[in-house]
């Protein structure tokens, strides 16, 4: 692993090796998104080389050995992108090759058995690219770049009827750049919150905190800026305050030089606070990457040029005294304007630490993703690929 000369990789303490696999040669896909629904149960909802909408249950036995469970082939046709989340059921987004935003319901039985909770409604059309979010069991967020290059952020009720009722649109100029992610802030009691991060140019990234009102208006908390140059993709996750200076809000970018870094930024009750986290280069010579929450850290899926695919856990070190004070400078555009007061003086910092890898060789590669979140048991982290065939292959992996 190569890291910058801003952070250190210490010793790693275990190797993660794959348990358990399986394939689904039928349907061939495109896509694949994995959420976690119960102790070791993923459902899965795949974009089809027929470009249709194609649900996939799945179990992770004790052993590690990965077993399909159901399959559902929706009504969605003319398909060119799938998002999936779970709120109070499970609500899949789909962009159609017209531009059209249709969002369905979903319900997954005991034993993997999946049905259509609702009805498909088309709600936006008109769209180049669609994100999606659950803020709430019942209020879900979606976000999707027009036709017109405005990014539209629309915040929907979902109700005890299964429909889905828009109840505010914000709309923000976008770029040529497109790199967009999104990640719930947890924890805010009453209040419902979530941070993006996008291009605002080539060579600036944005960082903004919003507030979602109980009648779905959306308000700017506040953002920061940042020079950063050949972005072309962007992950995003928060971790739990371990250390009673925030939460940390995780971000990773993906460079055209086929770099990964990560950059550590904290939230508090004020919004996004710059921190003097390192900027490390976690990856090289990546074709694509998924990303996964963990207990103090996160989990990257990353598939190189040299066909090798690897898993590595990374943790947050305790605080520690700082080696240096005052904040980066080259993390900040020459013009700076942002909202956000930069601190002069951090006396304590946390480090990245990896804390186990594991590497297998594979070839012809198309996509690569995981779970969003561990499982229980015995082989906690599932990933997926397809190959250039469109074959979907799910491994399992435990640390040894």
């Amino acid at each position: 692993m190569q890291v910058d000369n801003q952070s250190k990789v210490h010793g790693c303490t275990a190797a993660i090796e794959p348990v358990g696999r399986n394939m689904m040669p039928s349907p061939l896909i495109h896509s694949c998104v994995a959420v976690k629904y119960r102790n070791r149960q993923v459902l899965t909802a795949v974009r089809t080389v027929e470009d249709q909408l194609c649900l996939v249950s799945w179990r992770v036995n004790a052993d590690g050995t990965v077993v399909k469970t159901g399959t559902t082939l929706a009504d969605h046709t003319a398909v060119t992108q799938v998002r999936m989340v779970q709120a109070r059921k499970f609500i899949v987004a789909c962009r159609t090759l017209t531009g059209q935003l249709v969002l369905s319901s979903w319900d997954v039985s005991n034993i993997g058995a999946i049905y259509a909770a609702g009805r498909s409604e088309v709600v936006e059309t008109d769209l180049r690219w669609i994100e999606l979010l659950a803020l709430s069991p019942t209020r879900l967020l979606t976000c999707a770049l027009t036709a017109q290059m405005e990014w539209r952020f629309m915040t929907w009720d979902y109700g005890d009827d299964d429909t889905f009722t828009l109840l505010h649109s914000y709309i923000i100029p976008a770029t040529d750049y497109g790199a967009l992610a999104l990640t719930p802030v947890p924890d805010q009691g009453t209040t419902t919150q979530f941070v993006a991060a996008m291009h605002v140019a080539s060579d600036r990234l944005r960082w903004t905190r919003w507030l979602c009102t109980e009648a779905g208006e959306l308000q700017v908390v506040n953002y920061v800026e940042r020079y950063r140059t050949d972005v072309i993709d962007l992950a995003m996750l928060t971790l739990p305050d371990t250390a009673g200076r925030g939460q940390p809000l995780v971000t990773i970018m993906q460079r055209t030089t086929g770099e990964l870094h990560v950059v550590t930024d904290r939230l508090d009750e004020t919004g996004i606070v710059f921190h003097q986290a390192h900027c490390a280069t976690i990856a090289q010579n990546i074709r694509n990457f998924g990303l996964m929450a963990v207990s103090n850290g996160f989990v990257a899926l990353h598939h190189s040029t040299n066909t090798q695919l690897t898993v590595a856990r990374w943790q947050l070190s305790e605080p520690m005294v700082a080696a240096r004070s005052g904040a980066r400078t080259d993390m900040i555009a020459p013009s700076d304007d942002s909202k956000v007061d930069i601190p002069t003086n951090l006396p304590m910092v946390q480090q990245w630490q990896l804390q186990g890898y594991g590497t297998m060789t594979t070839a012809d590669v198309s996509d690569v993703f995981c779970c969003n979140a561990p499982l229980d048991g015995n082989a906690p982290i599932l990933t997926g690929l397809n190959n250039q065939e469109g074959v979907l292959h799910l491994t399992s992996w435990r640390a040894s």
